[in-house]
């Protein structure tokens, strides 16, 4: 059941789907430094004169309602005597909605309320299936698969959202921690205030962070036009692989959609690993090959009204293990394990 569960979740967690955001890492004498992402821009001979700005703005009281469309399909292939197969094939549908609260031209920035409203899901892991529509009631099972979604309905944040798209602040998310201490048993120990803490920072910059930057895509904060690039590079990790990941944006095209002036972005991912040391485990030796990162997609950004129209964006992460032991005989044990995940990210406004 905990495998399950973990697969579930998966999409909420932001892996490598184009998500933009501050990681922390450990510096050598040991002091947390906030790493922020490093963006660069460049306008090379744009093909048409227009010039123009790519920034975010949602007028106070203007609520503008979007849907986020997550698919993963993930096959997991044991092999030691026998190969073992079980494939993962899940459909994420948020309800999204943001209200404009306070806009600061002087800093170039916006007070944005975002909120989740609702969540349905579709999966099928090993042959069986598993539905949710969030506001049903959950039975034990349920609350142990899904109740990670249900927590997360109807409750409003306020986001601190720069014009070019970077969430630098999330507050009010207290809620879905209190939600979290209702499902919990009868009897069930209650959590100090420093895991009250640690549980709300994690679901800020986890869970709610990567879904909101999919609303506010990370753009360029200077002029652009037709073949203008830039790319934003920021790191995650994969088990013991140091990832820094390069999304490159590049203007294809300015266009009209449904009355819209937009800028057509194509997006590419670029991915570079390094590896942490293999820990010492005795007689069990482990070997990871690096993996296989790949995505792309398109983006179109509504210049007339300053909001992301549209984005769809896949991502393909492979990678392959080897464990090699001896069993009670003396016999040599090879268990080699592979995944290939591919993740479709769809969002646009809802009509």
């Amino acid at each position: 059941m905990n495998s399950i569960r973990t697969l579930i979740i998966l999409p909420l967690a932001f892996l490598l789907a184009f998500c933009s955001v501050d990681k922390k890492e450990e510096a050598k004498d040991g002091v947390q430094d906030s790493t922020k992402i490093s963006i660069e821009n460049t306008v090379s001979r744009p093909k048409s004169k227009e010039i123009l700005s790519l920034k975010y703005k949602i007028n106070p009281g203007e609520i503008i309602k979007y849907r986020l469309i997550v698919d993963t399909d993930n096959t997991q292939k044991i092999k030691a005597d026998s190969v073992i197969t079980q494939k993962m094939k899940q459909r994420v549908d948020h309800f999204i909605e943001v209200k404009g609260l306070k806009n600061d031209d002087k800093k170039g920035s916006s007070d944005i309320q975002f909120k989740i409203t609702g969540i349905n899901i579709d999966a099928e892991v090993g042959g069986e299936k598993y539905t949710y529509k969030s506001g049903q009631t959950l039975d034990e099972k349920g609350k142990m698969l899904f109740g990670q979604y249900e927590m997360l309905m109807n409750v409003p944040v306020t986001i601190k959202v720069q014009s070019n798209g970077e969430i630098t602040s999330i507050k009010g998310s207290d809620p879905i921690l209190k939600k979290l201490i209702e499902m919990q048993p009868a009897g069930a120990p209650q959590p100090s205030s420093e895991e009250k803490a640690n549980f709300i920072e994690m679901m800020n910059q986890e869970v709610l962070k990567p879904i909101a930057q999919k609303v506010f895509r990370l753009l360029s904060d200077k002029v652009v036009g037709v073949d203008s690039s830039w790319s934003q590079t920021f790191p995650t990790k994969l088990g013991i692989f140091n990832l820094s990941n390069v999304i490159t944006s590049t203007v294809t095209e300015i266009a009209e959609e449904e009355g819209d002036k937009v800028a057509k972005l194509r997006v590419d991912l670029g991915v570079l690993s390094g590896r942490d040391p293999i820990p010492d485990s005795g007689e069990i030796k482990y070997e990871f090959e690096d993996p296989e990162i790949t995505g792309d997609g398109e983006i179109l950004f509504s210049v007339t009204n300053n909001r992301l129209f549209s984005s769809k964006t896949i991502t393909k992460v492979y990678y392959k293990a080897k464990m090699t032991s001896k069993d009670s005989e003396g016999k040599t044990v090879v268990i080699e394990k592979e995944d290939n995940t591919v993740t479709v990210n769809n969002i646009y406004i809802a009509k």
